[in-house]
């Protein structure tokens, strides 16, 4: 199923996303991070503590980088466990393994992505994280605009309720990470053609746009499958690249974090930028190493080992940015934020930002009523971006700044 999938990826590149590639690889790769004008168009969007992947812009950059193939969902959907029911915040769809349950909203970006049949003849395409599929036709520039031509969507008496039938495991109801927060992360707090370290990888995004980008990206996951299909995608897109510009190829292994200095590397990186699992708020798997399986102290066990070893990985007055969100156990919150910033800190890197990314709401409303009326539990549509530093924090921001902008920040 990894191989019908990542066909549609190379049909997707062919068929005109190395226009839309040229466009957004010269537009990137040009990185304005002072000047004058908006703090939109200095910055990419507002440096501010609230980053709202519902406005225009963010939408707009969106778009830009799904529509040059990027389809992060591939390798990780099929094979995650049952868990809930639909109206206690969950989204279902029946793969090769019978019926599965998977929460809705888990990483950022928000909404679930699930893939869906359209048409006479059934065939199967990416959905648009509201229970839609995203247009399928192509014009002489690339695909169609993400935000235009949707088909009817499947439907119940309560409106879009994405509920998912799929028969081919290739399509997912996995959630996609947001190739806006990678584009920001990145360019914010890594010095130019740095390298990058993700021992959360999962999908393929945020590898492709630190490639694109031009930084050297590794990453670590579990999942054999996960990793294959990522590296198919990469090469894909790679490949895509217009003349004059060259991706910088990502590096992904399949192994356990917790073994992160051996599988990355005896090297010092520039960044980790990661997406830990939200506790069992979406299980991947049945593998007894896969952290999202195990109780809360099981879970923080490991995950203080992994963010000690990628630590240790990283360089001196460096940034590291996790995003997490939290997740409930017998109707009460695990913290994940806290014992984020709690494990990073005693291992020597401050919590130095924090921001809240608002993401659409999708389908939340349906889901917020029932738990809402049944417990007074409110929707959650937004997750928690951390920013460590390890060392100066002076000197960390001088590294990620050009030099031809260099200046000293003030302590505000």
């Amino acid at each position: 199923m990894v191989r019908a999938a990542n066909d549609f990826t190379r049909k997707v590149v062919r068929k005109g996303s190395r226009a839309k590639l040229n466009q957004l690889a010269k537009t990137l790769h040009t990185l304005v991070v002072s000047g004058s004008g908006s703090l939109e168009k200095t910055f990419g969007v507002p440096p501010f503590s609230v980053l709202d992947a519902r406005q225009g812009y963010w939408k707009s950059k969106k778009q830009d980088w799904l529509s040059i193939g990027i389809q992060s969902e591939l390798g990780r959907g099929d094979d995650l466990i049952a868990k809930g029911n639909l109206y206690s915040g969950d989204v279902a769809w029946a793969g090769n393994r019978g019926a599965r349950v998977r929460k809705a909203n888990a990483t950022p970006g928000g909404q679930a992505r699930p893939a869906m049949k359209v048409g006479e003849n059934g065939r199967t395409v990416r959905g648009d994280g509201y229970g839609r599929p995203l247009a399928t036709t192509y014009g002489t520039g690339g695909p169609a605009d993400l935000a235009n031509g949707y088909a009817d969507p499947p439907k119940t008496s309560g409106g879009y309720n994405g509920i998912v039938e799929e028969e081919n495991s290739s399509g997912t109801g996995t959630s996609i990470f947001d190739p806006v927060l990678c584009e920001l992360s990145y360019r914010w707090y890594c010095p130019p053609n740095g390298e990058i370290l993700d021992p959360f990888a999962g999908g393929s995004v945020r590898g492709v746009v630190a490639g694109v980008l031009g930084y050297q990206y590794t990453g670590i996951d579990l999942s054999e499958r996960q990793i294959k299909a990522n590296k198919v995608q990469g090469k894909d897109i790679a490949k895509a690249m217009p003349k004059g510009l060259q991706m910088v190829r990502p590096r992904w292994f399949a192994g356990d974090s917790q073994n992160i200095k051996q599988l990355a590397g005896d090297r010092q990186y520039d960044l980790i930028f990661s997406c830990p699992p939200y506790m069992d708020l979406e299980v991947y798997s049945n593998d007894a190493r896969d952290i999202s399986t195990m109780t809360t102290e099981g879970f923080l066990h490991i995950y203080r080992k992994i963010i000690r070893r990628s630590l240790a990985l990283l360089k001196d007055n460096r940034f590291a940015v996790f995003v997490v969100g939290n997740s409930r156990r017998d109707h009460f919150y695990t913290h994940l934020p806290k014992h984020t910033i709690s494990i990073f800190e005693e291992f020597g890197a401050r919590l130095y930002n924090e921001a809240v990314l608002v993401t659409a709401v999708g389908s939340l409303p349906l889901r917020t009523r029932k738990q809402f009326m049944s417990g007074r539990k409110l929707g959650r549509t937004h997750q928690d971006v951390l920013v460590f530093v390890k060392g100066d924090w002076k000197e960390g921001t001088r590294a990620c700044t050009p030099k031809k902008t260099d200046t000293d920040p003030d302590n505000s």
